[in-house]
C-alpha cells in the first residue's frame, strides 16, 4: 500500500487561489455575469430616459443690442455709378443685337481717381460689330 493515503494528498487550498477557484463555479458567475448585465441596462435607460438641458449658449441668452455701423460707403460719389451705367448699356446693348457675351474682353482693370476719390476703370476689347451705328443707338438713351 502507499504509504500516503488519498487524504494526506489532498492540501486545503487557502487565499486567492481557493477564491479564485470557488467564484469560478457555475453559481457565483451567473450571478456576476446577471448583475453586470442589469447594471448596464439600467445605466442605458436612464441615459435615454433623462431629459437633457439645453446648451448654456442658446438656454437664456438675451438678444445682443444693434452696434453702431463703424463703416459706411460714401455714396455721394458718382463716377463709380456711372461707370457701372456704362458697363450696363454694354451688357444690354450686346444682348439686344444678340451679341456673344463670351467674346467681351476685360483687358485691364484699375483704380484711378477724380477730385480725390477712386472708381474702377476699365478697359474692354468689344467683339467685331457689323454695323457700328446700330451699337451706338444702343448705348445711348433715348
Amino acid at each position: 500500500m502507499d504509504e500516503h493515503s488519498q487524504e494526506e494528498i489532498t492540501e486545503e487550498q487557502t487565499g486567492t487561489s481557493s477564491f479564485i477557484q470557488k467564484l469560478y463555479r457555475p453559481g457565483p458567475l451567473i450571478f456576476l455575469f446577471s448583475v453586470a448585465f442589469i447594471g448596464l441596462l439600467s445605466l442605458g435607460y436612464f441615459l435615454l430616459t433623462e431629459e437633457t438641458p439645453p446648451p448654456a449658449i442658446i438656454a437664456q441668452t438675451p438678444p445682443a443690442p444693434p452696434v453702431a455701423k463703424v463703416y459706411e460707403e460714401d455714396t455721394a460719389f458718382e463716377m463709380e455709378d456711372m461707370v457701372k451705367q456704362a458697363d450696363l448699356a454694354i451688357i444690354e446693348t450686346m444682348r439686344g443685337l444678340e451679341m456673344e457675351m463670351g467674346e467681351l474682353d476685360l483687358l485691364d482693370v484699375e483704380m484711378r481717381k477724380l477730385n480725390g476719390r477712386g472708381y474702377h476703370f476699365q478697359v474692354l476689347q468689344l467683339p467685331a460689330v457689323a454695323d457700328k451705328n446700330m451699337f451706338f443707338k444702343g448705348l445711348c438713351p433715348v
